[in-house]
C-alpha cells in the first residue's frame, strides 16, 4: 500500500472536522464532563477570588503600618501593588438588540450562503426574500428567528461576534459595510 494513501485518508477526516453528528450517548458523555468541568472552574474561581481578596486585606494592613512607621515610598508602593492587583473590567459586552440592525453575510459549510437584514423585530433572507419575527431572549443570550416554513435560526454573540445556528450547522455573522 502506497504510503500516500494513509496520508490522504487522515486529511480528509481532518478536513471533515466533525461533520457527522455524535450518536446520543456520546454527546450526552461529553455534555456531562463539560458539566463537571464548568462547575470546577467555578469553584477554582471562588477560591482564587478569596485568596486574592485575603490578599489585599493583609497589603492594606502593610499599608497602614508603612504610614504609621513614616514610610510614605513604602506605603505608596503598598498602594500601587494593590490597584495593580485590582480586577480590570473589561467593557460590557454590546446588546444582541442593538447588534442586530442593517445587513449581514453568512456562509454555512455546506454551501448554502447569503444575506440577511434586520429590522424592526423582522429578519429578511434576501435571497429568497422570505420574512421571520426576530425574538431576543430577555436575557440577551440568544435570538431566535423563525421563519415562516417552521425552521428556525439562533443568533448568539461574544464580544460583538455573531454567530448564526440552522440545520445547515453553524457560520458567522458578518455585518456588511453601510
Amino acid at each position: 500500500m502506497s504510503p500516500i494513501l494513509p496520508l490522504l485518508m487522515l486529511f480528509l477526516l481532518i478536513c471533515r472536522g466533525g461533520a457527522a453528528e455524535l450518536p446520543p450517548d456520546a454527546q450526552t458523555t461529553i455534555d456531562r464532563e463539560a458539566a463537571q468541568e464548568a462547575q470546577l472552574r467555578t469553584e477554582l474561581d471562588a477560591k482564587v477570588a478569596k485568596l486574592h481578596s485575603d490578599l489585599v486585606a493583609r497589603l492594606k494592613k502593610s499599608q497602614d503600618a508603612a504610614m504609621h512607621r513614616g514610610d510614605l515610598d513604602g506605603a505608596e508602593a503598598i498602594k500601587a501593588r494593590i490597584v495593580s492587583l485590582q480586577p480590570k473590567t473589561a467593557p460590557p459586552e454590546p446588546m444582541l438588540s442593538d447588534l442586530l440592525v442593517g445587513t449581514f453575510h453568512f456562509a454555512f459549510m455546506n454551501g448554502h450562503a447569503g444575506g440577511l437584514g434586520f429590522e424592526g423585530g423582522v429578519a429578511t433572507d434576501m435571497g429568497p426574500g422570505i420574512q421571520g419575527t426576530v425574538k431576543v431572549a430577555e436575557d440577551d443570550s440568544k435570538a431566535v428567528i423563525s421563519w415562516a416554513n417552521g425552521t428556525c435560526w439562533t443568533v448568539t454573540q461574544d464580544h460583538g461576534k455573531l454567530t448564526l445556528q440552522a440545520s445547515d450547522g453553524q457560520c458567522v455573522l458578518e455585518k456588511n459595510p453601510q
